[in-house]
């Protein structure tokens, strides 16, 4: 079916291109004949746009987590004496000695 709208909408929007250019020496149909074409830089505007926002690779989303450990199934946590020596000098510093 999606076919089908590709080419009603191609033969209609053919249909009144040829139908503003043969309107367009005529007195009064000025206004008319710039509006259709303006419409017309729109809607392909609006198109590639909208193409070009669905080529864009989409970024992975966001766990509330900053850094995450990841262990295999049978191993357990590190307890805290395992981590508090596990820290950087410098960065104990900033922790422990408040």
């Amino acid at each position: 079916m999606s076919w089908l709208r590709y080419v009603l909408g191609i033969g209609a929007w053919l249909f009144f291109a040829v139908l503003a250019m043969q309107s367009a020496s005529e007195p009064g149909m000025e206004i008319v004949v710039v509006g259709f074409w303006l419409v017309t830089a729109v809607a392909a505007v609006y198109t590639l746009v909208r193409l070009a926002r669905k080529s864009r690779p989409v970024a992975p989303a966001r766990s509330g987590s900053h850094v995450a450990q990841c262990l295999p199934a049978p191993h357990s946590s590190p307890n805290v004496q395992q981590v508090a020596s596990a820290i950087p000098d410098y960065c104990r510093a900033l922790i422990f000695e408040r």
